[in-house]
């Protein structure tokens, strides 16, 4: 064999040892729950997962402790890192990760495994920042949802930003406020034609530059809470300007890490409580809630989605059922206390409401 091939040869099992040793860890790791699984369909769903264990990120506490033997359960305070910002090796944990839980914690290297790990690899590899843009113009056109390609239009018109305002103001801005502003809502938007775009184009900027998004509705949670820029137990200035790994500890609240624990073991959507829709329906009319009703409203329904999860979960008949049992009564309790927050809602802003365009 000439020497050219012989180098060639040694490379390619250097390769493939080296891939198969970081996939056996990664295996070894998402069996342990040390790694943080894809982002969840539902935005219930990723709400509770961000306060967590976000996606694609490695549990550095729990990790520690499974080196000395200890348990790696997700504790209040563990710190994790996120894995697509440490390069080849993070991105190969991440993929094979995802592929393992795919195939529900199948033989290592089965078929079956191979096979979800193809995908799970195209899809870290599109997620990069130089293909992010189309892949995600692609999947809001093949999806066919006006919210997903509304998601599309809102991101490309912060990228359109970047160009006379450097991201810098935006790191700027995100170190300032405490809470994020809501979501651009394309419908909200003013105007027909150019005007609209124009007015678009500064709904945009108006969330990325300092000192703009003071009079902008908040980001709700679930439990009716404003949704902090800065992760807890993170800093500001570090994070959005210094920390490369966006590290971040996970929630110290009880009831958030139970929802999220019972999530995990069911996985049934059921356990999150619901968010509000933006339309509200009387007598058999859907209007369109405006920005400032559907925050308000939001934190209504959330506080109370808080109240239901609270008295449940502290009691002692709850702790005795069984996971399914527990996921029937957490959305029973959702549903009931979810009607009279409507209720209250509805008799307060009726006729603020009833101003609002019709669906």
């Amino acid at each position: 064999m000439k020497a050219g091939r012989t180098r060639d040869a040694q490379l390619a099992i250097g390769k493939t040892i080296t891939s198969l040793t970081i996939g056996a860890v990664a295996k070894t790791l998402s069996d342990a729950g040390v790694i943080g699984g894809r982002a969840e369909e539902s935005e219930k769903a990723r709400d509770i997962q961000y306060k967590a264990l976000p996606p694609r990120t490695i549990n550095i506490s729990a990790l520690n402790r499974m080196a000395e033997g200890e348990s790696t359960d997700l504790q209040p305070g563990d710190r994790v890192i996120n894995l697509e910002k440490l390069g080849i090796v993070g991105g190969m944990l991440a993929t094979w990760d995802a592929a393992s839980k795919a195939t529900e914690g199948g033989d290592f290297i089965s078929p079956e495994f191979v096979t979800a790990l193809v995908p799970e690899t195209l899809s870290f590899a599109m997620n990069q920042s130089f293909l992010k843009g189309t892949n995600s113009l692609l999947s809001a056109m093949l999806d066919g949802q006006g919210a997903t390609m509304d998601k599309w239009i809102e991101g490309y018109f912060g990228t359109i930003s970047a160009i006379p305002f450097p991201n810098t103001l935006s790191a700027v801005s995100r170190s300032m406020r405490e809470s994020m502003p809501d979501k651009v809502q394309i419908k909200d938007v003013e105007g027909e034609g150019v005007e609209r775009t124009i007015n678009l184009f500064g709904e945009v900027l108006r969330r990325r530059l300092p000192g703009l998004d003071e009079d902008i509705p908040r980001r709700i949670d679930v439990w009716g809470r404003e949704v902090p820029q800065t992760p807890e137990g993170a800093d500001p200035i570090a994070y959005n300007f210094f920390d490369v790994t966006k590290g971040r500890e996970v929630t110290y609240d009880p009831i958030t890490l139970e929802i999220y624990k019972l999530f995990k073991d069911t996985e049934d959507g059921d356990v999150v409580p619901p968010k509000p829709q933006r339309n509200f329906t009387i007598n058999n009319v859907k209007y369109r809630l405006s920005p400032e009703l559907y925050e308000e409203y939001s934190i209504a329904r959330g506080r109370a989605n808080r109240q239901a999860a609270e008295q449940l979960i502290r009691s002692p008949e709850f702790r005795k059922l069984t996971k399914e049992d527990k996921v029937v009564a957490l959305r029973s309790a959702y549903n009931q206390i979810g009607e009279e927050a409507r209720r209250r809602f509805l008799a307060k802003n009726q006729r603020k409401i009833m101003r609002g365009e019709v669906q």
